[in-house]
């Protein structure tokens, strides 16, 4: 199944976030949604620098920790760059997203033997780490890097993002990592209001959370130098932050 064989009725986060890493896996209103987005704010400027510090998070995950397997919740298309891409070549991804076009399409672009790609919601973890191509792809006695980028601010604080991630963490084995990166509420009004607009979407709304807030996500975890700090500031540290304050860690499981 293709984008080009699909018009969707709405746009997809997966969909034009890659659209503005300058992607091709996209619809006619994903592309309308981001150009609508762009006339107001510089978001393909955060959707770079986003994606400049998952390369640089999986490039020092595998150099420096030799990490070799990786879970990439909500990852969007494996376009431009993405964890397979970057990785060492002996390594094994999982992709997961909630869209079920993005994951036929994604799995069309992967070769299936290295890497996967399975429809699966944050909320529902338990679906995530018991799925066969789970299985199949990670050793659950071998460290795992598990990747949350630009995701948990798609997740209510009813349904306990925090909680997610321990339930997420206590199957990976100790020495494996958690990496994420979310917006925070000190993202200009006239951001948040022009992205809630963009989105529209009733089944993904967008939370706003404080720094304190953040980082009970790593409770427990080991911080990796330079901790929670802006997502600029972890390819460059002498790099000013955006207009859109996302916050980036890493931490190691002990």
């Amino acid at each position: 199944m293709s984008m080009r064989e699909v018009d969707p009725p709405r746009p997809s986060p997966a969909r034009v976030y890659d659209y503005l890493l300058g992607g091709r896996h996209n619809s006619k209103v994903d592309r309308d949604a981001a150009e609508r987005v762009m006339r107001l704010w510089p978001v393909r400027e955060l959707a770079l620098a986003n994606r400049r510090f998952l390369i640089a998070a999986v490039r020092r995950l595998t150099r420096e920790f030799g990490v070799r397997q990786f879970i990439d919740i909500g990852s969007g298309l494996p376009t431009e760059q993405n964890v397979h891409q970057v990785a060492a070549p002996d390594s094994r991804v999982l992709y997961v997203d909630n869209d079920a076009l993005v994951v036929a399409e994604g799995g069309n672009l992967l070769d299936g033997r290295q890497a996967g790609y399975i429809e699966g919601d944050l909320r529902d973890p338990h679906r995530i780490i018991t799925h066969p191509e789970t299985s199949r792809l990670i050793d659950p006695t071998v460290p795992t890097a598990l990747m949350i980028i630009g995701m948990m601010h798609y997740i209510t604080d009813a349904d306990d993002p925090a909680g997610i991630i321990r339930d997420l963490m206590v199957h990976l084995a100790p020495g494996s990592f958690l990496v994420v990166s979310t917006a925070t509420d000190t993202l200009p009004d006239e951001m948040r209001q022009a992205i809630d607009m963009y989105y529209r979407n009733p089944a993904a709304p967008l939370v706003w959370r404080s720094r304190e807030t953040v980082e009970r996500f790593f409770d427990g975890l080991e911080p990796v130098s330079p901790g929670l700090t802006a997502v600029e500031k972890w390819t460059d540290s002498e790099a000013a932050a955006g207009p859109w304050l996302v916050i980036a860690g890493m931490a190691r499981k002990p």
